[in-house]
């Protein structure tokens, strides 16, 4: 299983080859739980974008994504033909913010994943 968070304080660093698939990451910044102090700053590199290239195709994962994606995000993460979007609304990025970002990857497929809200269906 492959994590998106490091275990040692240090951002998850990804690159693997499995077969014919290369795997790769891309961190973003996660919300605290609910638990922690609302007013807490973000977990800094607490999430990854994960990343699969395989038989020509580029495939994204967006994990539970919880802010807009600067320069930086969108060079690393590159051309992407498939890519998979939380769409819950509540718990990720708001609906109109996930879908700047999907417009920006451009991907030819967009697959909607982890809808937890009613705001999602």
């Amino acid at each position: 299983m492959l994590h998106g968070w490091g275990d040692d304080g240090k951002p998850a660093q990804i690159a693997e080859r499995i077969g014919d698939v290369l795997i790769r990451n891309v961190t973003t910044d996660i919300r605290r739980y609910f638990s922690d102090d609302s007013s807490a700053e973000m977990i800094r590199d607490g999430n990854s974008i994960f990343i699969f290239e395989v038989a020509g195709l580029c495939i994204g994962h967006l994990g539970h994504l919880h802010h807009k994606l600067d320069e930086s995000h969108f060079a690393a993460i590159g051309r992407l033909d498939i890519v998979m979007v939380p769409i819950d609304g509540a718990y990720t990025m708001s609906l109109d913010g996930i879908s700047d970002i999907t417009r920006r990857l451009r991907a030819s497929v967009v697959l909607p994943d982890a809808s937890f809200h009613d705001a999602a269906r």
